[in-house]
């Protein structure tokens, strides 16, 4: 045997994905949202391990409304999203 080869009887587990957390800050930001949400049902990482923090501003311009909708829309193949709008918990 090679001295760094591995005998064949060694099993190797994959490893799991590693917990990933993005903060998205907004304001007034829904036209971007729609692009977040457009890259949110593409990212290529285990669902499981993946959260999305959007945290809205008080905007007026229907981010928080619009982000709700996608949530509630089962058609969306996207990753744990969680909204947080000043005053709720």
């Amino acid at each position: 045997m090679i001295e760094n080869e591995r005998p064949s009887s060694v099993v190797q587990t994959p490893l799991a994905a590693p917990t990933v957390d993005a903060i998205v800050v907004t304001w007034n930001a829904r036209p971007y949202l729609e692009e977040l949400v457009r890259g949110l049902c593409i990212v290529d990482y285990p669902h499981d391990a993946f959260t999305v923090h959007i945290v809205d501003n008080v905007s007026a311009d229907g981010s928080a409304d619009y982000v709700k909708s996608v949530l509630a829309d089962p058609q969306q193949n996207l990753p744990k999203v969680v909204l947080h709008e000043p005053g709720s918990k």
